[in-house]
């Protein structure tokens, strides 16, 4: 009787141990930095599970030390409605550009994976990693980042990002919604980062990392006046 509930223990550990494997079709990556990088993972972090890959920031870490760049974009729309989106909008289509290709998502606490050519996203999550390829100087030079998302905080309307353990940058991104007084939207981006490259920080990071970033809270706002332009359409054909 020992034996067999050994043995049914055992089996258990191997079923939820496969489970949290990083079950990844390297041939529908098509960006070779992020394949290295994932391969990387397994062979010098020794990653074996997904849950197993780190955040570098922690919630509410301090911050003390790291470089900070704020970003401020107005929407003409209301925060609900913006806040709505940015959370069901997905990564294929807000990282998706002329420096900033997306390449997979995977989460911790769900099984799938997310690649760039699949439609259907069920929304942002905390646990849910994603990995973009950064596109620089017009592709003289590729750049592969791993982001977690560690927060969605829907009553005061804010995202919080971390860069992986590992990665050439630690730290955060928080992406905050605060309504103006005309009703529209304040979207405030803030990083803060750091690295072991005084030159990186001072003067590569903060060049790239901006154009990076306008171009993803441009598709996002492509995205939401598409579809509000979509929203309108239907309401005049029914009302026809």
């Amino acid at each position: 009787m020992k034996l067999v509930f050994v043995l049914f223990l055992s089996i258990t550990s191997l079923w939820c141990h496969s489970q949290d494997r990083l079950n990844i079709d390297m041939n529908r990556i098509p960006q070779k930095k992020i394949r290295s990088l994932i391969e990387e993972q397994y062979t010098v972090l020794k990653v074996s599970s997904i849950r197993d890959i780190e955040p570098s920031c922690r919630r509410k870490q301090s911050l003390t030390g790291y470089r900070m760049l704020e970003s401020v974009y107005v929407v003409r729309e209301d925060p609900e409605t913006v806040w709505k989106m940015y959370n069901a909008i997905s990564p294929a289509e807000s990282w998706n550009g002329r420096m900033v290709s997306f390449g997979l998502l995977v989460s911790k606490w769900k099984e799938g994976v997310l690649y760039n050519n699949d439609s259907y996203f069920s929304g942002i999550d905390t646990g849910q990693i994603f990995y973009v390829n950064l596109k620089i100087m017009q592709g003289l030079y590729n750049l592969a980042v791993g982001l977690e998302i560690i927060e969605v905080d829907s009553v005061n309307k804010a995202i919080k990002f971390s860069y992986l353990q590992g990665g050439k940058s630690r730290g955060e991104q928080m992406i905050y919604f605060v309504p103006t007084k005309k009703g529209y939207t304040e979207i405030i981006h803030r990083t803060a980062f750091r690295s072991n490259s005084y030159i990186r920080d001072r003067f590569l990071y903060p060049y790239f990392h901006q154009i990076a970033i306008n171009e993803f809270h441009r598709n996002m706002k492509n995205c939401i006046f598409n579809d509000k332009k979509s929203e309108q359409y239907v309401a005049q054909t029914i009302s026809n």
